[in-house]
C-alpha cells in the first residue's frame, strides 16, 4: 500500500525505533470511494427486507459471532 501511494510511514515522535502508519491524499481518496461502495452494497443487501427482518438476521449473526470468540479464545 505504500508502493502504491496510498499510506506513507512517518517516525514516531515518542519512540525513535517505530513508525506510525497514515493515509495518504490518495489513500483517503480511495478509503472515501470505498465506504461509499459498501453503503451502496448494503443498502442493495437490504432492499426489500423489513425492519423487523434486518434486526432478527444481526442479532443472529451477533450471536453466532460471539460463539466464535468464545471458542476461539479456549
Amino acid at each position: 500500500m505504500v508502493v502504491d501511494g496510498l499510506l506513507e510511514r512517518q517516525p514516531d515522535p515518542d519512540d525513535r525505533r517505530a513508525y506510525l502508519i497514515a493515509l495518504t491524499d490518495k489513500g483517503e481518496a480511495k478509503r472515501a470511494e470505498v465506504v461509499l461502495e459498501r453503503r451502496r452494497l448494503n443498502d442493495r443487501f437490504c432492499e426489500g427486507f423489513a425492519d423487523d427482518e434486518l434486526a432478527l438476521v444481526a442479532r443472529w449473526l451477533t450471536a453466532i459471532g460471539a460463539r466464535f470468540a468464545d471458542h476461539d479464545a479456549r
